[in-house]
């Protein structure tokens, strides 16, 4: 990488870790604390033992962007921001609303330059986000059953709430589709189309659903907010966890032995 390429709070990754450039000195920029670190301590290195990251559809929608085929939108109207990849070049272009802006991309950095040079500060790029992936507490299905993750064991199987055959593979779990109706039950009230929670302990935000899967959310207490694509309610819990800091639960499901004594019922 060389430094002309790269301005304070732009992401690089050294040692295959994610680092936010913190301060740049010369051709030398000091990377913020490694998470996994024990003492925590800044980093301090050459521009050139830093690696660019490549822009994926995951740090796209983490981002907020929502997918429609190849491209990848946020925002609405004359701010609408179309991001959209070229396969014949490897390459992504962005553009405001409909009006070419010929920027082309391959890298993290290269967007966090576009989005400041069109002063989208609105847009955050955060590499350590991951609200997609799979947590313990976040809810899941099962054969069309919700369970609750309780850990997840070194071979990538998880441990969830159920009391015979506990142990299931990631890949028999089924995402929970956000939903309007999920929020209504989770005893979100609505009030002028925004779904408003307060638990009467100073937890009080409000979810706003736009469309194509974007949900705006915005700690009351706070003014912190978070614009994003959520599809599916382990995402929503993730995030409230990170901006809210609360944990919301899904509203108890019929259990597999109460969905089989109701069907035992019906075919009577």
């Amino acid at each position: 990488m060389d430094i002309t390429d790269i301005m304070v709070s732009f992401w690089v990754s050294y040692k295959g870790t994610y680092h936010r450039i913190e301060k740049i000195n010369g051709t030398d920029v000091v990377l913020d604390k490694d998470p996994d670190s024990k003492d925590g301590a800044c980093i301090s290195v050459n521009i050139s033992e830093c690696e660019p990251v490549c822009i994926t559809p995951r740090i796209l929608e983490e981002a907020g962007f929502f997918s429609t085929k190849e491209r990848f939108m946020i925002g609405s109207g004359q701010s609408m921001l179309i991001v959209s990849w070229n396969e014949e070049t490897g390459e992504y272009s962005m553009s405001i609303s409909l009006h070419d802006t010929s920027v082309s991309m391959r890298y993290v950095h290269e967007l966090q330059m576009a989005l400041k040079s069109h002063k989208r500060t609105d847009v955050i790029i955060d590499l350590r986000r991951d609200n997609m992936s799979l947590r313990p507490s976040n809810y899941i299905q099962i054969n069309g059953v919700s369970y609750k993750l309780l850990m997840k064991n070194d071979d990538g199987s998880w441990v969830i709430d159920r009391e015979i055959d506990n142990v299931v593979q990631e890949s028999s779990i089924e995402m929970i589709k956000m939903t309007e109706s999920i929020l209504k039950d989770n005893k979100f009230t609505i009030k002028d189309a925004h779904y408003i929670y307060d638990d009467g302990n100073d937890n009080n935000f409000v979810i706003t659903y736009s469309n194509d899967e974007q949900w705006f959310i915005k700690n009351e207490e706070t003014d912190e907010l978070f614009i994003g694509t959520i599809k599916y309610f382990h995402q929503l819990q993730n995030i409230l966890s990170n901006v809210v800091h609360i944990n919301i639960t899904l509203v108890p499901q019929k259990t597999e032995k109460e969905i089989a004594d109701m069907m035992d019922e019906a075919f009577k």
